[in-house]
């Protein structure tokens, strides 16, 4: 599920990144102000508490450009992805299909620690409908 997802993601920032806060919230109970805001497989309304707003389409390709506001950024797999969403701003993240815990390798050496640059509050929301 989706939810999943969230909590896997907020597992990998907490050991790559802990000063990166994370709520999982399912969209109808987000009542917080976030600093960014990643939209799982779906798209959100526009909404200024949210902040910066990414919306994950890596794995899906049901979303289009035309469902997704012009101020979000979308986290797509390739560059032929990518080219779906042409007038927003996408950032590539490669892997293979469900990858995630291979993303980790068997200690997390794959992925180098990322230090505190300050703080940051974000929310990985699903099912915003």
């Amino acid at each position: 599920s989706y939810q999943i997802r969230c909590d896997d993601f907020k597992a990998f920032l907490k050991l790559f990144a802990p000063s990166v806060e994370v709520d999982n919230v399912h969209f109808s109970r987000a009542r917080a102000r976030y600093d960014a805001t990643l939209a799982v497989k779906s798209v959100i309304p526009y909404q200024a508490r949210f902040g910066r707003v990414f919306v994950d389409v890596i794995d899906s390709y049901d979303l289009r450009q035309a469902d997704v506001d012009r101020n979000y950024e979308v986290l797509v797999q390739n560059a032929e992805q990518a080219r779906l969403f042409s007038n927003r701003t996408t950032h590539i993240v490669e892997h293979w299909f469900n990858s995630f815990p291979a993303d980790l390798g068997e200690d997390g050496d794959l992925v180098p620690a990322i230090g505190a640059a300050g703080s940051l509050r974000m929310a990985s929301i699903w099912d915003p409908l």
